[in-house]
């Protein structure tokens, strides 16, 4: 197989490796941390998915949101009261800080929180596909 490891330190993803190859990411865990591909390419040519290193336990799941809302390229998240305060404390701690969006193991997306979010969450990428999953999953 074909891994080319990211050289830049700072960042979640570890390396990359061609669409055509398969890899049994669940099986490299430690107590801490986990690994998971993405669910999409992740260079303009289509050609290389990413491995992304991830807490093994995630801040915020499915049973902090109430339920989405596709709105045409935006997702909308509503959480339960417990899951508005877990985010609020959450994209407060990690301003600066890039945190993905996984769905059954695969990071649909990777985005940079800008500052507090303190009513919910609004996200451009793969709104459809991310409302309908997470819906499925509540």
């Amino acid at each position: 197989m074909n891994i080319q490891l990211n050289t830049d330190a700072q960042s979640p993803i570890i390396a990359f490796f061609p669409i055509d190859s398969t890899i049994q990411l669940s099986k490299i865990t430690d107590d801490k941390g986990k690994f998971l591909q993405t669910a999409q390419p992740v260079d303009k040519d289509e050609k290389y998915f990413a491995i992304v290193a991830v807490k093994k336990q995630p801040d915020i799941n499915t049973s902090d949101i109430k339920k989405t809302k596709s709105n045409q390229n935006i997702v909308e998240i509503y959480f339960h009261h417990k899951g508005v305060n877990k985010w609020s404390d959450f994209t407060k701690n990690n301003i600066d800080k890039l945190i993905a969006f996984s769905i059954d193991n695969k990071i649909c997306t990777l985005t940079s929180v800008i500052g507090e979010i303190k009513n919910g969450l609004k996200n451009k990428d793969l709104a459809t596909k991310i409302s309908n999953s997470l819906n499925n999953s509540l």
